[in-house]
């Protein structure tokens, strides 16, 4: 007599799984179509989608019509299109800036799918991408430049080393007018070359939280009170009392108290202060506010060159700018070979006194 056979439960499990694994192929081969058909949308002609080459190109141009990347208004759209509103000077047609951004997109696979001009041929609308994949659409505006010779560009220089005579000398001999800033301590014999030269003369306003050393008896801190601020403020002042006013560009962290204490004690004179506190209720105020320091501290060329342009474009759109850098050799060898072009173009150089309001 045969006996009835069972089966265990190891077989029986491994029944249902035998029976599921066409069913795992079927999804995984589906899964694996998707990632085909999702490869073969995003490459043309061999080429994958780089959103980043686009940004890469649009980053170059505006670095070459001196548009301040701060002013470009950038968003997510639907699709993950990324939306950016970008206004240049009226320097640039809008031609020129759509074949600019053409022959840079060459190489990376990416292509200006479609452009068209809008109001008139006041703005510009761009849907750039990869085939007919969009991944980027622009909107290019025209600034109305202000009127010739009315785009006034201010600059500073700040000695804060105390050993350049041979290039005051220099500078002093120019007729540039501009603003020399200098550490309370400098000899006085340079502040009062550089006041008889007819430059403007400024006194840099010491912070403990931008350390300089030997200025611990000039420094402001945060932890003094009012009263102690004021008369700090005041023994800087009287170190040269003909100083039009205090350097204080270098202090983006000065808060609102300390700044109003500061002002208190300027008797006419003006505070030259940070872009970056400009719009904290300081309106009213004998004041100047600089657009943006063009030094860097390795002094290429090639750097100060582009900060000193991206100044003059601020200029052209805002109708005036504030440009902050060090006293140096290289600095002062761009400006003066910059000069003529910016003047021929509509800028005007001022003493800082000339922007008060």
């Amino acid at each position: 007599m045969s006996l009835p056979i069972r089966t265990s439960k190891s077989h029986r499990g491994r029944g249902k799984r035998n029976r599921l694994y066409p069913l795992f192929l079927l999804l995984a081969g589906f899964f694996l179509l998707l990632l085909a058909l999702g490869r073969l949308s995003l490459n043309k002609g061999g080429r994958s989608i780089r959103p980043e080459a686009v940004d890469e190109a649009i980053d170059s141009v505006l670095v070459r019509y001196g548009v301040d990347k701060e002013k470009v208004a950038s968003f997510w759209g639907e699709g993950g299109i990324k939306k950016e509103r970008i206004r240049i000077s009226d320097v640039y047609s809008l031609l020129h800036f759509h074949q600019s951004l053409n022959h840079l997109l060459q190489g990376s696979g990416a292509r200006i799918i479609e452009g068209a001009e809008l109001n008139r041929g006041k703005s510009l609308s761009l849907r750039v991408g990869f085939g007919e994949r969009i991944t980027h659409i622009l909107l290019v505006e025209r600034d109305p430049l202000v009127a010739a010779r009315s785009a006034k560009l201010a600059l500073i220089l700040q000695d804060f080393e105390g050993r350049k005579g041979a290039l005051l000398t220099k500078i002093l001999r120019s007729n540039l007018p501009l603003a020399l800033s200098f550490l309370p301590g400098t000899e006085q014999k340079n502040l009062r070359r550089a006041q008889k030269s007819g430059k403007e003369v400024l006194i840099a306003l010491p912070l403990q939280s931008f350390p300089l050393p030997g200025m611990r008896r000039w420094e402001v801190r945060t932890d003094m009170e009012p009263d102690q601020i004021r008369g700090r403020v005041r023994k800087v002042l009287d170190y040269f009392p003909q100083a039009g006013g205090l350097d204080l560009s270098f202090g983006s962290e000065a808060d609102q108290d300390l700044l109003l204490a500061i002002m208190q004690e300027l008797g006419g004179r003006y505070l030259v202060v940070s872009h970056q506190i400009k719009d904290k209720s300081l309106t009213g105020k004998p004041m100047a506010v600089f657009s943006e320091d063009f030094i860097d501290k390795r002094e290429r060329k090639e750097y100060i060159l582009g900060k000193l342009r991206r100044l003059a474009h601020l200029a052209w759109v805002q109708g005036e700018a504030v440009g902050v850098g060090r006293l140096s050799a290289e600095t002062w060898k761009v400006i003066k070979e910059e000069r003529p072009r910016l003047e021929g173009k509509g800028i005007r150089f001022v003493p800082i006194s000339q922007l008060l309001k």
